[in-house]
């Protein structure tokens, strides 16, 4: 039998040992709240905000790939909760300028 090595990237185990630690920590509820933190201890964006970002972008006139994008120029990597917060006010402005404008601007 020979050896084998197999690479893992460091946030993804940084994330699995923060479960494994949250699942015998009895003080913490569960471990998917351990998982729903950024490597800083920032919540994430959750589903909502993110499906909320994609329909803006998209009445903005955006394609799925154009919001990932936007994603992850504005917030990077790990999108945090507030920031998503925060692009989401932005989003909602400019859709709001757009409207008031005659559907004349785009998202940038």
């Amino acid at each position: 039998m020979s050896d084998i090595t197999i690479k893992i990237p460091a946030a993804l185990l940084r994330d699995l040992v923060r479960i494994a630690e949250a699942a015998l920590d009895k003080s913490a509820t569960t471990a998917h709240e351990a998982a729903r933190e950024t490597a800083f201890g920032a919540p994430r964006m959750t589903d909502p905000q993110r499906r909320m970002i994609y329909r803006l972008g998209f009445q903005l006139g955006n394609d799925a790939d154009a919001v990932r994008d936007l994603i992850r120029h504005r917030l990077g990597a790990e999108p945090t909760r507030d920031g998503a917060s925060d692009l989401i006010d932005q989003l909602q402005a400019q859709v709001r300028r757009k409207t008031e404008n005659g559907g004349s601007r785009e998202a940038s």
